[in-house]
Order: structure tokens, then C-alpha cells, then sequence
């Protein structure tokens, strides 16, 4: 089976946008913090600078509701609204105690990478504005302000993580003329594994602006469900598909000697778009095909079975190689077939030669091959040293 390749380049939106996003911490005090509040329920400022079990022993009490405050502040903890200074643990707090991960909000003018891509987030790549745009201010796009909570992005932005937390996008935004980025995925399929989609090029400023990485894609696309996706959208009859073999029906006669040698036609598909991947830039790929019948078979596999073979065709070679030859592709009903004949390959060969095209009917009367090109002169020596071992064989009886 022959490796399907698929590629396009992503369309990307850059925004300008006034909003709290979250970026992932080392904050080993916050997470000593929420520990705290798991194991008592309820913790105050006397919790954090207690002298022996405290975060801040010995320490003034008001220190110790800054970092209260501050845990607050990142939706860590809530106040109880009836006792002041009373903390416990919010959902989102044991969230990220669970997660192990603290996300510490910035309120700050963004630039976003963005992209209606169906295989990849929206949310690409976020940088915070040094200069603000003077572009037209427009509504935010739905596709940002619909997405919220941790975000995956595809490089890693000025905390050296990946992941961002997006709190609050504000309503209205920028779109900026220059994306700065190049990207493309490919789509390799190959028979008997998982398809693989890659991400590779740049966005966005910076020494780590090069992305290379792996894209997961549903387990429903398959090397078989894209191939036959793509026969489907082929010119070829597809009365002539073979379900169970993968697998294109041909006549002898409608293959070029690539095509015979190689078992496998080429096919152009224009934009083609897989249901769920969306569309891909036009492609040539290479589909399996496999004689009409056994009539059929028979004219490929002799054609196979001299290609190529300039050796004399004396009898035992011929019987090892005949079986050579149905051995190394499933040629259905050939499996007792009689061997090519000697008779059949001479003729061959002398309407081979006789279709030498010569520049002039008194050369080929002459058979002047000084009147041939140089690949002219190189076929007729080499058919007519074919045909010599050939008539010797017969000659002394050798079929």
C-alpha cells in the first residue's frame, strides 16, 4: 500500500485584546496555602504564622492575610461572609491543588494568534503588547470570547509553559495586518497505522518561534477511510473498486509500463477534504490496482516476466523465474499457469523493432541505426541482442 500525504497551510488571525489571562506559577506558598485549607476546612491569617505548624512562623499576622488575600485574589479561596478572615478552599482552588498547578492572572492588552483550523484550538499563541495598534477597533471574534478555562497552545509563551488560563476577554478587539506566522499541517497515512498530522513552521516573536510538534486527531480517520475518501472523489469507475482488496481493477492494455512495473496508478485530487479534517491543498497520490481477470493477469504477469530480463532464456531459467514471478504478487487464477513462450517473446521483440521510428523510409529499409537517435540506437542494439539469445535457444531446441 502506498503512503497518502496530505498538507495545507493554516489560516491565522492576529487580535489586539484587553483581557485577564492566567499563566502557570511556581507558587509553592499558595500551594502550602491550599493544603492548609484541605486539611482544616477553614483557615485565618493565626493558621500562617502559627509558630510551629505555620507557612510564616513567628511571622506578623498581617503578612500572613496578604498571602490569604492573595490566594483570594486568584479565586483560590473564598471569604466566609459572615466571619472576616475566614478562608476555605474553593472549587477551582481544589482544582488546581489536585492539578498541582497554580494559574496567576494578568490583566494586560494581548496579542492572539487565532484560527477556525477543525483540527487545532482557536487559541494559538498569546503575546503581551508592548505598542499598542492604531487598527480600527472591532467586536471580538466568537471564537475568543467563546473560549475560556485552561488553553493548550501550540509554543510556549513568557512563563515557559504552554498552557494559559483565559479568566475574561473583553467584548471588543483589534484585528492586526501582520500575523506574523507560517504554518502548516500534513496529513501522513500509511497501511496498518495510525494516521500522523504534524504541525511545523513559526508564529509569533522570539527565539521559540519555530513549532514542530504531533497533532492528535479522532481514531475514526484510518489509512482504509481515507483512501477510500479519496477514490471516491477520483475520475476512475468505481464499479471497478475492490472493497476487500483496496484495490483498482485495470485492463492490461490502460497501464503504462510505470504502472505495470510499479502495481499502482497516480491520481490527482483537487482540494480534497476528508469529513471531519477539513480541506487540503490539491494532491497527487499513488492507488493500488490489480489485474481486471485472469486473462488479464496472464498478459501482466508475462509482461513482468520479460521486462527487464536480458539474459538467455534457457529453459530451467525460464520454469525459475516464471515461478519467481507468481510468487511475488497475488495474481488470483495464475497459480497453475503455463510459462511464457519463446515463440510469443520473438514476435515481440520484431514488432518492437519494426515500430523504430527512423527518419526516413530509405534509412529503415537500410536499417541504418546511424540515422537514429542516441536512445533509438541504444533500443535496437539491445532488442536485437534480445532476439539473437532468443532465436539461439530455438534453435537448438531449447523450447
Amino acid at each position: 500500500m502506498q503512503r497518502i500525504v496530505m498538507s495545507r497551510e493554516v489560516k491565522v488571525s492576529v487580535y489586539e485584546v484587553q483581557g485577564t489571562i492566567a499563566f502557570p506559577e511556581d507558587r509553592s506558598e499558595l500551594t502550602s496555602i491550599l493544603n492548609m485549607a484541605e486539611e482544616k476546612s477553614e483557615i485565618d491569617a493565626r493558621d500562617i504564622v502559627h509558630k510551629k505548624t505555620g507557612l510564616l512562623p513567628k511571622r506578623p499576622r498581617v503578612m500572613g492575610q496578604r498571602l490569604l488575600i492573595t490566594a483570594e485574589t486568584f479565586g483560590l479561596l473564598s471569604q466566609d461572609q459572615n466571619r472576616r478572615g475566614v478562608f476555605s478552599l474553593t472549587e477551582y482552588g481544589r482544582r488546581s491543588l489536585k492539578q498541582e498547578r497554580i494559574f496567576v492572572p494578568e490583566v494586560s492588552l494581548w496579542k492572539i494568534w487565532t484560527t477556525d483550523d477543525p483540527l487545532l484550538n482557536n487559541i494559538l499563541h498569546i503575546e503581551r503588547v508592548t505598542k499598542e495598534s492604531k487598527e480600527k477597533v472591532i467586536e471580538a471574534p466568537t471564537l475568543i470570547k467563546s473560549t475560556e478555562g485552561i488553553v493548550p497552545l501550540i509554543r510556549a509563551h513568557h512563563t515557559r509553559s504552554s498552557e494559559i488560563e483565559i479568566k475574561q476577554i473583553m467584548p471588543k478587539a483589534r484585528k492586526l495586518k501582520r500575523s506574523e506566522n507560517e504554518l502548516y499541517l500534513e496529513l501522513t497515512a500509511e497501511s496498518g497505522q495510525r494516521p500522523i498530522l504534524e504541525l511545523s513552521g513559526s508564529i509569533g516573536k522570539g527565539n521559540d518561534s519555530k513549532v514542530e510538534r504531533t497533532v492528535q486527531i479522532s481514531d475514526e480517520h484510518t489509512y482504509d477511510s481515507i483512501l477510500r475518501y479519496l477514490v471516491g472523489r477520483s475520475k476512475f469507475n468505481k464499479r471497478d473498486w475492490d472493497e476487500g482488496r483496496l484495490s483498482l481493477a485495470c485492463s492490461f492494455e490502460d497501464l503504462t509500463e510505470g504502472e505495470l512495473r510499479r502495481h499502482n496508478k497516480s491520481v490527482s485530487i483537487s482540494k480534497p477534504k476528508p469529513t471531519g479534517l477539513g480541506a487540503f491543498g490539491n494532491m497527487e497520490f499513488q492507488i493500488p490496482i490489480h489485474p481486471r481477470s485472469a486473462h488479464e493477469a496472464k498478459k501482466w504477469a508475462e509482461w513482468k516476466f520479460w521486462d527487464g530480463w536480458d539474459e538467455v532464456p534457457w529453459p530451467d531459467k525460464v520454469k525459475k523465474r516464471w515461478e519467481k514471478i507468481l510468487k511475488g504478487r497475488d495474481w488470483g487464477e495464475l497459480a497453475e499457469s503455463d510459462q511464457p513462450l519463446l515463440d510469443s517473446r520473438i514476435n515481440s521483440i520484431r514488432l518492437e523493432l519494426k515500430n523504430i521510428e527512423y527518419p526516413n523510409l530509405k534509412a529503415r529499409k537500410a536499417e541504418d541505426i546511424f540515422a537514429l537517435s542516441n536512445d533509438q540506437k541504444r533500443l535496437f542494439l539491445r532488442l536485437r541482442t534480445l532476439l539473437m539469445k532468443c532465436q539461439a535457444v530455438q534453435d537448438i531446441g531449447g523450447e
